[in-house]
């Protein structure tokens, strides 16, 4: 069986180049078992590594981001959709990112953010809807269509 693996580095760096495991999951695609690993420099940047690490084609694709943010959490999703979801801060602000991979190449799906904690529901169908909002913008809704994000306004946002 094939799946897709997530691996979750954080913390204090190991040999200038990788910190210790927090968290992996799997689940099935066809193409490979995928791993996401987030690894931290020297300098503390954080650099997002996908790649196949078992069953995988020749010409299996990698993919790699720098990044300054940190790392809060990952998983993938339960229904076996090849993607990973993560939550990253910037200090002040939330990111969201969602990275899959498609025929065997992964890259990046979604990549939201605001200095508000992300709502993360379901659907009646089980996909993930994400939705953020903020003081100057309001909320918009992001909801998984099986191979894209839609996006949706819903509304002012008002603090009390």
């Amino acid at each position: 069986m094939t799946s897709l693996a997530i691996t979750l580095l954080g913390g204090t760096a190991l040999a200038g180049s990788q910190s210790h495991l927090i968290e992996r999951a799997r689940t099935g695609l066809e193409t490979g078992v995928y791993q996401f690993d987030v690894l931290t420099g020297k300098n503390g940047n954080r650099r997002i590594d996908i790649r196949c690490v078992d069953e995988c084609s020749a010409d299996a694709a990698l993919y790699n981001e720098d990044t300054d943010f940190q790392p809060v959490y990952a998983m993938v999703p339960k229904d076996g959709s090849p993607r990973f979801l993560s939550l990253w801060t910037s200090g002040s602000a939330l990111r969201v990112m969602v990275h899959g991979v498609d025929g065997g190449r992964p890259k990046k799906l979604l990549e939201v953010g605001s200095r508000i904690p992300p709502a993360v529901s379901l659907d009646a169908k089980g996909d993930e809807v994400f939705t953020l909002c903020d003081e100057d913008h309001g909320c918009t809704e992001y909801h998984w269509s099986g191979d894209r994000y839609a996006v949706r306004r819903i509304g002012d946002w008002k603090a009390p």
